[in-house]
């Protein structure tokens, strides 16, 4: 898995090229296990023009600190850390992006 997705985000500018559907302010959730990853491309979608994306790292308190994948996050866990960085709080635009996984609606 982690092997597709280090492929899927290598070189987002190229990858995107003048395609960019939405601009805007963007919060990758995610585990604590994939958290430098997800950094590390956030920054690199953050050189794109009109693209803002940052990462929250989620820490699980339902099933503990050795639960470190984002599969097994709580809705309470990921409301937690979520309360105060909406990702357009300062200009009303933005979006959450979740893993799929982790989108389960008895999770």
């Amino acid at each position: 898995m982690l092997r597709d997705f280090l492929n899927f985000v290598s070189n987002p500018k190229e990858r995107l090229g003048g395609g960019i559907k939405r601009k805007g302010n963007f919060v990758f959730i995610t585990g604590m296990l994939m958290a430098s990853y997800i950094e590390d491309y956030c920054r690199s979608v953050s050189e794109i023009s009109g693209i803002n994306a940052r990462t929250v790292s989620v820490r699980n308190t339902f099933y503990g600190d050795s639960a470190t994948v984002s599969g097994l996050l709580t809705g309470k866990d990921i409301q937690s850390m979520l309360y105060d960085k909406a990702p357009g709080k300062r200009n009303g635009t933005g979006a959450f992006h979740m893993p799929e996984y982790s989108e389960k609606p008895w999770g």
